[in-house]
C-alpha cells in the first residue's frame, strides 16, 4: 500500500506533456514505468486527465479600470457603514438617559437564546432532509440505459488506482466478484484487477478487470452486485437485464451491460465493436460452461449487503 501511494505521488509530480519522469529525482518512477505495464497505464491516464484540465484553463482579460472601481466601491461601502453606525449610536444616546448596567456575558437575553435555538433546529432539519435526499434509493429501478450512462461517467473519471495482476490463487474479492462467464480471459494477454469502492459506481462495491487483447485492444469489465439492500444504492431489477449481447451499444466506444446470477457486468472497450466481440466466448463454448460454484454465488450475495 505504501509503495502504491509513493507511485501515485511520483506520477502526480509529472507535468502533462513533459519529460519529468526522466529526471534523476524521479528515477524510481522511470523504473516502475519500464517494468510494470499497469503503472504505465496509470501514468498515461493521469497525464491525459492533467492535459484535459490544462486545456480547460483560459486567460481572462482584466478591465483596465477594474482596480479603481473596486477601490471606489470599498470606499463607498465604508462610508455608508460609518454613517449607519453614527446614526445608531446617536439614537441610543437620545433614548437611554439612564446609566448603562453591565450584564455578564453568561446571562444572555431569553429572546437571543430562543432565536439561536430555532436557528440550530432549522439547520438540523435541513441537514436531515439533505441526507435523506442523498441516501434514499430511487423509487424507480435503474434501466440498462441508466447503468450504461453511469458506467461511462465512472469510466471517464476513473479514480486513481494501481491494478494488480490477475491469476491463481484468486483474491477473495475476485472470488466474490468473478469475471463474467461470457468473457474469455484466454483472449486477454494481460489481465489485471482493482477494487471498486462504495459508493463510486452505482452505490455498490465491486471489482474492475482490465483486459488487453493480442492485437492491443483494451477493455474494462466492471462487476458489481444486484442488490436493493445497500443504503443509498438505487434499485436494479435483474429481469430487465439479459445475457451478454453479441453486439454492444456503440457510441464513441463500444459498451454493453448484462447480468449473470446476482452480478451485474458492464464492459467498456477502448476500440471497436470487433474488439468487443474478440473478448466474448462463442455460444457453443458458453453453453458448455458449468454453473458458478455454490460458494461463489453465496459469497457474492453476502458481500453486497
Amino acid at each position: 500500500m505504501d509503495d502504491d501511494r509513493r507511485i501515485l505521488e511520483r506520477i502526480d509530480l509529472c507535468r502533462p506533456r513533459s519529460d519529468d519522469a526522466a529526471l534523476a529525482e524521479l528515477s524510481p518512477l522511470a523504473e516502475e514505468l519500464a517494468a510494470d505495464p499497469s503503472v504505465r497505464m496509470l501514468y498515461e491516464r493521469v497525464q491525459a486527465l492533467d492535459s484535459k484540465i490544462a486545456r480547460a484553463f483560459r486567460d481572462v482579460p482584466v478591465p483596465a479600470v477594474l482596480a479603481e472601481r473596486l477601490l471606489a466601491a470599498l470606499a463607498e461601502t465604508a462610508s455608508q457603514t460609518d454613517v449607519s453606525t453614527s446614526s445608531v449610536v446617536g439614537a441610543a444616546e437620545r433614548t437611554s438617559p439612564s446609566p448603562t448596567v453591565a450584564v455578564p456575558s453568561s446571562a444572555e437575553p431569553r429572546s437571543s437564546f430562543t432565536r439561536r435555538w430555532w436557528i440550530s433546529a432549522a439547520a438540523l432539519a435541513i441537514a436531515a432532509a439533505l441526507l435523506l435526499m442523498v441516501f434514499r434509493p430511487r423509487n424507480e429501478p435503474l434501466t440498462p440505459d441508466d447503468v450504461l450512462a453511469s458506467a461511462m461517467e465512472f469510466h471517464d473519471a476513473q479514480p486513481l488506482h494501481v491494478a494488480q495482476p490477475f491469476g491463481d490463487p484468486l483474491p477473495r474479492l475476485c472470488q466474490s466478484y468473478p469475471p463474467a462467464q461470457a468473457i474469455d480471459l484466454r483472449r486477454s494477454v494481460d489481465t489485471r484487477w482493482w477494487e471498486i469502492e462504495k459508493p463510486r459506481f452505482l452505490g455498490r462495491r465491486g471489482v474492475a478487470y482490465e483486459l488487453r487483447s493480442a492485437r492491443g485492444a483494451r477493455a474494462t469489465l466492471y462487476v458489481v452486485g444486484i442488490s436493493t439492500s445497500a443504503l443509498g444504492a438505487p434499485a436494479i431489477t435483474p429481469a430487465s437485464f439479459g445475457g451478454a449481447p453479441a453486439q454492444p451499444q456503440t457510441g464513441n466506444r463500444p459498451i454493453a451491460t448484462w447480468r449473470e446470477g446476482n452480478l451485474l457486468y458492464v464492459m467498456v472497450v477502448d476500440g471497436t465493436a470487433k474488439d468487443y466481440r474478440e473478448f466474448l466466448r462463442q455460444p457453443p463454448e458458453l453453453a458448455a460452461l458449468p454453473s458458478p460454484p455454490r460458494h461463489v454465488r453465496k459469497s457474492a450475495k453476502i458481500s453486497l449487503i
